[in-house]
């Protein structure tokens, strides 16, 4: 780089978004890094001090127009006024729990963060991009926005939204010379399971018609193994570092082979298949 670029990576306190802004200050990047809270913040402020790099920190809530305001008013001070270059949306988080069940505030909040968020935040720092022509947006998808997993719709349907919003983005956005790349994460160590069967516990009902079908994805996310979330952040620098970035990076192997095995069997096989593994029927 002939200068340090400036980068915004919402949704950086933990997981993938922790590990990505601290590998591009590692790599010389000015990076912004959100959260919820102070609190949550300081994650990042220890992550950094152990790294010895400096990340700056942003309390942002997506979900929030007034947050979101908030969030570009500082970063333009930061910058002085010149925004970023890259920007990374990685804030969201997963809802579980049966679509014949799931409260519909709880369905509406999922897409308010990891959907509607996703939008609000890159409009909000697009103006700076535009006038430059020139500006990297990387969307952080996941391996169910190509295929749909049940006890998790309203997860898998607000990915599928991402990858759908980012092709529009990456044809819309590319004569004005901003890229927009899609990341899709497969199976990671992160909190991610915990959240789910989380989300779930906090309102579903005793007699549920799929008790059984919960405890089981309970037991199995408790199991959950992946790759570490260093993986998806070296996917990241490396689509922002490339020239001619791919519209989209799957990583790690199950995010590559599970849609293509969606494309080869049939649509009941592959329901059979996911049904009997996530339900047990």
């Amino acid at each position: 780089m002939t200068k340090p670029q400036w980068v915004l990576i919402t949704g950086a306190t933990s997981g993938i978004g922790l590990a990505t802004a601290v590998l591009f200050a590692l790599e010389g990047y000015q990076v912004i890094a959100t959260g919820r809270s102070e609190e949550k913040l300081q994650k990042v402020q220890q992550a950094a001090e152990r790294g010895n790099v400096t990340i700056r920190q942003v309390v942002a809530d997506v979900s929030d127009e007034a947050s979101i305001a908030k969030l570009r008013d500082e970063v333009l001070a930061l910058t002085n006024g010149y925004g970023v270059d890259v920007l990374v949306n990685n804030a969201g988080y997963a809802e579980g729990g049966a679509m014949a069940e799931i409260p519909i505030e709880r369905l509406r909040r999922q897409f308010e963060t990891n959907v509607i968020g996703l939008v609000a935040v890159t409009q909000a720092f697009l103006p700076e991009m535009q006038k430059r022509s020139h500006g990297k947006i990387v969307n952080i998808s996941s391996v169910v926005g190509k295929v749909t997993v049940p006890l998790m719709g309203a997860y898998t349907a607000s990915k599928h939204a991402v990858e759908s919003i980012s092709d529009a983005m990456r044809m819309e956005l590319r004569p004005f010379g901003i890229d927009v790349i899609t990341v899709a994460p497969g199976s990671i160590q992160t909190n991610f399971g915990n959240t789910l069967v989380q989300s779930i516990a906090e309102w579903v009902s005793p007699d549920s018609h799929y008790k059984a079908a919960y405890e089981k994805f309970r037991k199995d996310r408790a199991s959950d193994r992946g790759a570490k979330p260093i993986v998806i952040a070296k996917a990241v620098l490396q689509a922002v570092k490339s020239p001619s970035p791919k519209p989209r990076y799957a990583v790690p192997f199950d995010s590559k082979v599970m849609p293509v095995v969606k494309g080869i069997l049939p649509t009941r096989a592959v329901d059979k298949i996911i049904r009997k593994v996530t339900m047990g029927r």
